[in-house]
């Protein structure tokens, strides 16, 4: 009887087949050590997301605008342009497009020298105090050459010369007035200078040994009302945390929830127009740090891209450090048409301890869309002192026309035109722009 001779080579076979199907497991096994898990994998909070939510990602740039744009014209005339609008944006591009030449730091005779300059026409840049620690230049005017880091102390002043192309930059700083030579300037600039319908005419008047600028004449303003948008809060919530599945929360008291992962935490509280956000970690000062502003913005912008995100017209409002502990405030705000947004909706507050931002707040609702809007006259700068009369005004620094808010519902918010009285040491007055009577808004 034969032997059946096949039987060794099936056996072999099977054993060949065997060993390739371990080596390609082993091989899969060992990629899938070395590169992670699969992509597909299930998750018990598949809400949880690391990236900006419903805002838009900025540049630090982007926020270091001016709040507004003086243009002084060769007759004596003031107008107004908002820092956001179409004619401010293109005079600064132009102005950016420059190029800084040379700069002299002038004195006078004990120290009193203007940064006005003599006669129009001329600019008048108004960052605010944002240009107070000179470290925000290279955003505010990133322009060729190099403008050292010298503080401004007030507005900023430009003064054109068409038949060369030159302009002169001026401000007041500590000792007298630095002046610089632009440059390669823009021919576009000129032309900007020239009033259109998106400048306001203004007009300067004394008060308390100061000079406000107010409007000239009864000018007429939108009323808008907005619906607003609603994101879903859990995801703004689970942002601030590296894994949210740790996340423990904790009911307080007036309807607020505090959220922690042990090392910082989240407290969602209701507000005037839905819940407020405010974001704490625990941070010590380091001895002998001095933050600057530009630090501040450029550790802040990432922080909040990553965390819901910039909505609006969010320009940089204000900064100024803490001398207690060395930090650092800013504060960002929403500007309508060109006008700020004044009051808690659409501003977002943010102290830095040690260069990292150790608390945040803001509303989480926000300005989405707009449902209608009206013109209406407000009172001129004149109308409005004679109005609010001298008591009112006694220790008054500053008057700024902007916007206040008005919550109809819980999704609905109307924008009314507001005059902000600024003391020296008492908090601020809002004063409704078309009767000049007190503002009893939402959230100011």
């Amino acid at each position: 009887m034969k032997k059946n001779s096949s039987l060794p080579r099936v056996v072999e076979s099977v054993k060949t087949s065997a060993l390739a199907i371990l080596v390609f497991a082993s091989i899969m096994l060992s990629t899938l050590l070395w590169t992670g898990t699969p992509g597909q994998v299930a998750i018990d909070k598949p809400t949880f997301f690391s990236s900006p939510l419903y805002g838009r990602q900025q540049a630090a740039g982007d926020f270091v605008l001016p709040q507004s744009i003086g243009i002084w014209t060769r007759a004596n005339e003031l107008f107004r342009l908002g820092g956001t609008s179409t004619t401010a944006s293109q005079i600064v591009t132009a102005l950016r497009r420059s190029r800084f030449v040379s700069g002299v730091r002038r004195k006078g005779k004990g120290g009193n020298i203007s940064a006005i300059p003599a006669n129009g026409p001329y600019l008048v840049l108004n960052y605010g105090n944002l240009l107070r620690d000179g470290s925000l230049w290279g955003l505010a005017l990133p322009m060729q050459g190099h403008l050292p880091d010298i503080p401004a102390l007030g507005p900023i002043y430009v003064t054109p010369d068409p038949k060369t192309a030159t302009c002169i930059l001026s401000f007041a700083t500590v000792g007298g007035v630095y002046q610089e030579v632009l440059r390669n300037v823009p021919h576009s600039l000129f032309a900007d200078m020239t009033p259109n319908d998106q400048a306001v005419p203004y007009e300067q008047i004394p008060v308390n040994h100061a000079l406000l600028h107010l409007p000239y004449a009864g000018i007429m303003m939108r009323v808008d009302t907005w619906a607003l948008a609603q994101p879903v809060e859990s995801h703004i919530i689970d942002s601030y945390f590296v894994d949210p599945s740790l996340i423990q929360s904790v009911r307080g008291s007036n309807r607020s929830t505090y959220y922690t992962d042990g090392t910082h935490g989240v407290r969602v509280q209701n507000g005037p127009f839905g819940n407020v956000l405010t974001y704490r970690t625990p941070s010590s000062p380091l001895r002998g740090f001095k933050p600057s502003m530009a630090q501040s913005l450029l550790a802040t912008v990432p922080f909040i891209d990553s965390h819901g995100g910039f909505v609006g017209s969010d320009v940089l409002w204000q900064a100024y450090g803490l001398r207690a502990n060395s930090g650092m405030e800013l504060e960002f705000s929403d500007m309508i048409n060109g006008w700020p947004l004044f009051g808690s909706l659409d501003r977002i507050s943010v102290r830095l301890q040690n260069g990292v931002v150790v608390r945040l707040s803001r509303n989480i609702p926000y300005l989405g869309i707009e449902l209608s809007q009206v013109r209406q006259r407000i009172l001129s700068g004149t109308q409005l002192l004679a109005a609010v009369g001298a008591k009112t005004l006694a220790g008054v620094v500053d008057v700024t026309l902007g916007y206040g808010t008005v919550a109809i519902n819980e999704s609905t918010v109307e924008c009314v035109p507001v005059y902000r009285l600024t003391y020296q040491k008492r908090p601020p007055l809002y004063l409704d722009a078309r009767t000049g009577k007190p503002f009893l808004g939402s959230g100011m």
